[in-house]
């Protein structure tokens, strides 16, 4: 008590020097408060409405407050749980410094029931199973905590977790059963694009764990879904707005037994390769001509291109030890604030991760040849692969107040793979009864880049008991790979003797001697609106949702597969290891190695899709036992493939509109 009064009798001078708000002369008023039994109320707000000045009571129920200007005061006292109290009076005592009580009545308005509604976290493990439980078709969810207690590092590896899903190298998933075809990617409720130039399927693995914040994996269709699906819907939600400010870092460092300490192979390649970015060493050089012209040149010209993008040492390098420990590093943080008197706030996220994989496998094709299987080839291989991912998000919010808000969440993800793959085992194709040895050796570097962004808002109508959700995005989808280099040997007799010869013939051939470069683009447009009307009927609660959704893809796919051919039989020339074989020297002359482009006009396309999808769907609850959730969708599908002109070969142009109903029962036991 002693130091609150100092405390008071302290500011009371500074106050005094303001201007024009008090005189200069400071009173004091004491007193106290207690309820009607005469029970100390304790923690009373005391207000002194002519000057703003205030005070609390104490546990024992007393204040005390300065009076500004002729001792005239008008105090107000109020407390939850108690009717408030005006009191006005003039100082009058000695040393004008007056006590008073003060009694409140208890207040008579009493609550039946008070609700407290808090915003579950989307990214805890209590609130997914609660969402896996409620929701109205058949889902398995992962939640960013779940996901934290792992040691996965992207999504492709938390996915391996979830029951009825299978993954293929890391990356593609399998519902049910069903192959990566029949499954469908979501990010923040926008439709993916295959990220594989010749099959419909979604790399997973281009989402770093740190900025997603709940996997929802459903199994059972409903109408408010795309129905671009038949195993299962994959919906990835990145982190969330923060509730509070907050910074987090981790650092790591992690081995794999199967590569520390083992022979791991790398081929040569540039500066960035730890960024998972390749600095132009893998790339065409500059000023290197175009399919047509290329097809143009002279031999002799398309040699000299050979030398430069060809030749050169196609071996790879071995590391051990410390060279094949992987590192990571994340940052998440949030912020958040007010502006102009509306909430604001914002998530950032930023991950590394580099990592190291050794993966054996076996792999063989049989010929049926009246029911009898003729095998064709039977290799072991050995794939060394170094993955460097880097991923970033910022999302931000606005909110108006409870019922209006706005959104823009951005996110942009890389996944590098440099990879050496070393293969050994048979070859049945020139030799059906005993086979060739063969050994054979790929280098490869591949690229994929990610990039989404979307605006949207949410906003309730609580008059009307009506939801309206809305959102517009564009997105990028590329992938890159520069000189992808293939080359295989054959064991054969030589003057009597056994030697390892390279597979190089007269013809081009993508199999052994290759080059192969490939760019892909897909630009993604997307836009939508989602309604949700609710209303009982008696104690049962029913839901209407409606909504519509665009998009269009646009897709370009330009690839150039390069190969080295000999029109000779230099055994000694193809007899030359991996570092040595293609040397600059090599190349041209009448024993030389040649080079050509392999040309196809199926190497380039473009593609362009647009997807119209509009649906109704009812969730009725029947007594307290029974849910089913009904409805419609209709999608009208319009894609042209190959070309944009009818005339050329290469064009398929198809539509489609179907009605895809769908009905989901639940009982709760």
């Amino acid at each position: 008590m002693k130091f609150y009064n100092i405390k008071k009798y302290m500011l009371a001078p500074i106050i005094l020097l303001i201007p024009g708000l008090v005189s200069a002369q400071s009173l004091l008023l004491k007193g106290k408060v207690t309820d009607q039994k005469n029970a100390p109320v304790a923690g009373a707000s005391v207000s002194e409405i002519r000057s703003g000045m205030n005070a609390m009571a104490n546990e024992s129920g007393y204040f005390q407050i300065v009076i500004a200007g002729d001792g005239s005061y008008e105090i107000v006292v109020s407390a939850i749980g108690y009717e408030s109290a005006i009191i006005t009076g003039v100082l009058s005592g000695q040393g004008r410094t007056d006590t008073i009580r003060v009694i409140l009545a208890q207040n008579q308005v009493s609550l039946d029931n008070v609700v407290i509604k808090v915003p579950q976290k989307a990214s805890s493990i209590n609130s997914m199973i609660r969402y896996q439980k409620n929701s109205q078709a058949v889902a398995q969810v992962l939640s960013s905590e779940a996901i934290g207690k792992s040691p996965d590092k992207n999504s492709g590896d938390a996915l391996k977790r979830v029951t009825g899903l299978s993954i293929q190298e890391g990356r593609y998933v399998n519902v049910r059963g069903l192959g990566d075809r029949y499954n469908q990617a979501t990010v923040n409720g926008v439709l993916l694009s295959s990220s594989e130039p010749d099959r419909k399927a979604f790399s997973f693995d281009l989402f770093p764990v740190s900025m997603v914040e709940n996997i929802v994996i459903n199994k059972t269709f409903l109408p408010e879904y795309s129905g671009e699906w038949a195993g299962g819907l994959i919906q990835i939600n990145t982190k969330n707005i923060p509730a509070k400010n907050f910074l987090d870092v981790q650092v790591g460092l992690g081995m794999n037994t199967q590569t520390i300490n083992q022979k791991f192979y790398k081929s040569s390649g540039g500066k960035l390769d730890w960024l998972g970015f390749d600095d132009g060493t893998r790339g065409l050089p500059s000023g290197f001509p175009g399919k047509n012209a290329f097809a143009n040149l002279s031999e002799v010209e398309k040699n000299n291109w050979g030398k430069v993008i060809a030749g050169g040492d196609w071996g790879s390098g071995e590391k051990n030890g410390l060279a094949t420990i992987g590192q990571s590093l994340r940052v998440n943080g949030g912020l958040t604030g007010r502006l102009a008197g509306k909430e604001v706030a914002a998530i950032f996220s930023g991950g590394y991760n580099r990592s190291l994989n050794n993966l054996s496998y076996h792999n063989s094709f049989f010929n049926i040849n009246d029911h009898k299987a003729d095998e064709s080839f039977a290799y072991n291989n050995r794939k060394n692969s170094e993955e460097i991912t880097i991923g970033g998000l910022g999302n931000f919010s606005l909110k108006l107040n409870d019922d209006h808000e706005f959104y823009f969440r951005n996110l942009i993800s890389t996944k590098a793979t440099i990879h050496t793959t070393r293969r050994t085992g048979k070859d049945y194709e020139a030799n059906a009864s005993t086979g060739e040895d063969i050994r054979a050796v790929e280098n490869g570097f591949k690229s994929n880049i990610l990039f989404n962004t979307q605006l949207g808002g949410t906003h309730q109508f609580r008059n009307i008991d009506l939801e309206v959700g809305w959102f517009g995005s564009f997105g990028i989808l590329d992938q890159y790979i520069p000189n992808q280099r293939r080359l295989q040997y054959n064991r054969t007799t030589v003057a009597g003797k056994d030697e390892w010869q390279a597979l190089i013939s007269n013809t081009l051939s993508q199999k052994t001697g290759s080059v192969f470069y490939s760019t892909l683009s897909d630009y993604l447009y997307n836009a939508g609106v989602n309604l949700k009307k609710s209303f009982k009927t008696g104690a049962n609660k029913q839901t209407v949702k409606a909504g519509y959704n665009l998009q269009v893809k646009d897709r370009l796919y330009n690839a150039r597969p390069f190969a080295i051919s000999i029109s000779g039989n230099d055994q000694g020339l193809k007899g030359l290891d991996e570092s040595s074989i293609f040397l600059p020297d090599n190349f041209g002359g009448s024993s030389g190695f040649g080079f050509d482009e392999i040309s196809g006009m199926y190497y380039r396309y473009m593609a362009n899709s647009i997807l119209h999808a509009g649906y109704v769907q009812f969730e009725n609850s029947i007594g307290k036992k029974v849910d089913i959730a009904w409805g419609v969708r209709y999608e009208h599908f319009d894609q042209v493939v190959g070309s944009k002109e009818p005339s050329d070969p290469r064009y398929t142009h198809s539509a489609q509109g179907d009605f895809l109903p769908g009905v989901n029962f639940t009982l709760k036991l």
